[in-house]
């Protein structure tokens, strides 16, 4: 993807005011799908009911409840619903990776995983009945 195409994708959040955020999105309430959009945020999701497509960088996986997502920080996203007419409900958590520890008293810097991690080369989809995301852990030892 190009860096203007990218650009027009940005979604600001302002780390002074906003250093994260942290709700509850229901699809009876507000309307899927979210576009594809990125930030330098990390997010977490986590579905409490229904059932999602998840596309991270062009990775897709449907995801259901007790599914964990982490969109890595800069990481294209979107969450669309696999039935329309089902009710889709799960928590978000963004925050920005500059308020945790740097890790310099630390063998891991948290910071520097996050950033590092491609939805390509490491999963970030924790499902119900999946396998363990090993290579996301591989990914962490690395650093």
């Amino acid at each position: 993807m190009g860096e203007t195409a990218r650009n027009t994708l940005y979604e600001y959040i302002d780390p002074i005011t906003s250093p994260y955020e942290a709700f509850c999105f229901d699809s009876g309430k507000s309307a899927l799908p979210i576009p594809a959009h990125w930030h330098y945020y990390v997010e977490l999701l986590y579905i409490l009911e229904g059932t999602a497509r998840i596309t991270i960088d062009n990775v897709v996986q449907v995801c259901s409840e007790d599914s964990v997502v982490l969109f890595p920080p800069k990481s294209i996203h979107a969450i669309s619903a696999v039935d329309k007419s089902a009710r889709i409900r799960y928590y978000v958590v963004k925050f920005d990776s500059a308020i945790l520890p740097t890790g310099k008293m630390d063998k891991m810097n948290l910071r520097s995983a996050l950033h590092g991690i491609s939805a390509s080369e490491y999963p970030c989809f924790f499902c119900r009945n999946r396998p363990a995301p090993w290579g996301f852990f591989r990914c962490l030892r690395r650093l």
